[in-house]
Parts: C-alpha cells; structure tokens; sequence
C-alpha cells in the first residue's frame, strides 16, 4: 500500500471511523493524524456490521454507494493527473500523443486498456523492420494487449456449443494467427490448431464450434 493511500479505519479499541492518509496509521493511530474522525454508535456497529474480533466490517449500501462515488471521483482525478503528464507537448511537436505505454478505452462491455500505438520507440521500431516482420510484431502486440489481467477480467466465458456471433475484426485476427500457426511443426492437425488458437489470451470467449466455423469461412 502506497504510504500517500487515503483510507477508511476502523480502530479495535475505539468504535469510530476514521479517514485519513495511510502513513498516519503507524504513528500510535492517533487520532489527530486522521483528516476526518465520527464517532460510532452501538446501532452503526449494527449497521455496518462491525467485528472488531475478525477485525471485518461490511458497510450498508447507502454507505458502499457513497465510497464508491468517492473512489471513482479519486480515481478519475489520478487518472488525469497520469495521463497529463505523459501528453506530447504542443510546441515541440517531436511526438503526437502520449508516452503511456496502455491508454484507457471505453467499451460497450466495459473500461479496457490498449497499447498505445502512437508510442515513439513503437513508431521507430516499425520504420527500421520489414513489412512481413511489422505484421507479425503487430499480431503479437495485439495478443499482448487482448492478455492483460484487466482485459482478462471482463472477457465472457463462452459455454453454448452454437456458432456465436463475431465481430469481423475479431474473425480476422483469429484467421492472422491460424496462418502464422500453421506454419509452425507443433501443428499437426486442425484440431490441434484451433486447441492453440483457443489457448491464446481472451480466446476463451470464443467456444470450439465458433473458432472451427471462422476457420472453414476464411480457408
């Protein structure tokens, strides 16, 4: 935990909330170090269902809502503050969007992060390589970014065995990487291919009979 987190505790031997920043907890937890002090009553204990033996507590709803207005709030202000700081400066004009090596993207299905392809040392790397090798570095970073744990946790899971419908976009990455797997010795049969294409990051979205369904529509 970064010393500069600002968090929510609740101390064993007095029932009061108290919201401050983390490197104050270890100075004798004094009360004074905290930005904001309540006092809890017996009912809040009720409330917020506070064990101070298990050292757990799980706030009311209305509560959970408020925390997480101010979370967001936080996290939208750090975000900015990141994002800024890496941003191509207007005058220089050396480089066109931002040093961050992952950018945020919205997505219908929820908050996922990208490489950013705008990046300088990317940009030289694919001036000084051929095109084959730019398509085949490009194949990889697409991998790369489908792999990341954040893009992982908001992948569905495929489980119906019908042919599920798919993005052409998404039909033509899968047919990219059968044609780079083909050529490798590993690969002995169709089933073994789709096995690997299955195996690559957020392919799992994808069930068996889908990723056989592309492959037939695309060879």
């Amino acid at each position: 935990m970064a010393r500069s987190t600002r968090l929510l505790y609740i101390p064993r031997e007095s029932p009061s909330s108290l919201w401050g920043l983390a490197e104050s907890i270890p100075k004798r937890r004094s009360l004074p170090a905290f930005t904001y002090s309540h006092q809890l009553t017996k009912y809040c204990c009720e409330d917020w269902q506070i064990d101070i033996k298990k050292s757990t507590v799980i706030p009311p709803e209305e509560a959970k809502e408020r925390f997480k207005a101010i979370a967001r709030q936080a996290r939208d202000q750090s975000k900015n503050v990141y994002y800024f700081r890496t941003q191509g400066s207007n005058h220089s004009k050396k480089f066109k969007g931002s040093l961050n090596t992952w950018e945020q993207s919205e997505q219908e299905d929820g908050t996922q992060f990208v490489l950013n392809r705008n990046h300088p040392l990317l940009n030289e790397v694919l001036k000084r390589i051929d095109d084959e090798s730019a398509r085949i570095l490009n194949t990889y970073l697409k991998l790369v970014q489908l792999g990341s744990p954040s893009n992982i946790l908001v992948v569905p899971k495929a489980e119906e065995q019908n042919v599920q419908p798919y993005k052409d976009a998404d039909a033509d990455f899968i047919l990219q990487l059968a044609a780079f797997y083909r050529e490798q010795e590993f690969i002995e049969n169709e089933e073994k291919l789709i096995d690997v294409l299955l195996a690559q990051p957020a392919m799992d979205r994808f069930n068996r009979r889908t990723m056989q369904h592309i492959l037939k529509e695309g060879f």
